[in-house]
């Protein structure tokens, strides 16, 4: 057999690579939730007849941003001890384990740790907005593709620690495609 054939027909990479393809589409899914309700939070602040008090927003927005902003009362008294944000969570499991192994000093481990902090600023950028008076549609419409594009490239990081080549990473993004949607093409759907 053809070196090639010969690694495919071996049955323990079929299950280890079949076992890190499940495991990049159970990271890469709470990226597609944050980015959907991203959206849906945003769809519902551009109907006019929406009407969200403070603590309704703040809700919305904590669920949106998977706790990475202020986590949820039931998720509060566990801040101080330990990490509460889904997506540092997600970053830690995609570089140190156990979804995949990364040194912290390669670049990929640096690249989710950067991409992470950026998710981060861009939420609580987002709830700056959000809670201002002043802050216009413009400011608004800024704010939230800023939190869109943050969590587009964040996914991208976190694929990337996979190692796959490009064809399986083509089907992990067509596996997760909530997680690697176009930012224009959601900016597109809310201006209808």
């Amino acid at each position: 057999l053809a070196p090639a054939l010969a690694a495919r027909a071996n049955p323990l990479e079929a299950v280890a690579d079949a076992r890190k393809a499940a495991n990049a589409r159970f990271l890469l899914g709470p990226i597609a939730l944050a980015r959907g309700r991203l959206a849906a939070l945003r769809r519902e602040l551009d109907d006019d007849a929406a009407t969200l008090d403070d603590a309704a927003l703040r809700e919305r927005l904590t669920s949106a941003t998977l706790d990475c902003t202020n986590p949820r009362d039931s998720l509060e008294m566990y801040s101080n001890a330990r990490e509460v944000c889904t997506l540092a969570i997600l970053a830690r499991s995609a570089t140190s384990g156990p979804a995949a192994r990364r040194d912290a000093a390669s670049r990929e481990s640096v690249d989710v740790f950067r991409t992470l902090d950026a998710c981060r600023a861009s939420f609580e950028a987002l709830e700056r907005v959000l809670a201002s008076s002043a802050a216009g549609e413009r400011e608004r419409d800024a704010a939230f593709d800023a939190c869109d594009a943050a969590l587009l490239e964040f996914a991208l990081r976190v694929l990337a620690c996979f190692g796959f080549d490009d064809a399986r990473a083509r089907d992990a993004m067509a596996a997760v495609p909530g997680a690697f949607a176009d930012p224009s093409a959601a900016r597109r759907s809310n201006a209808s």
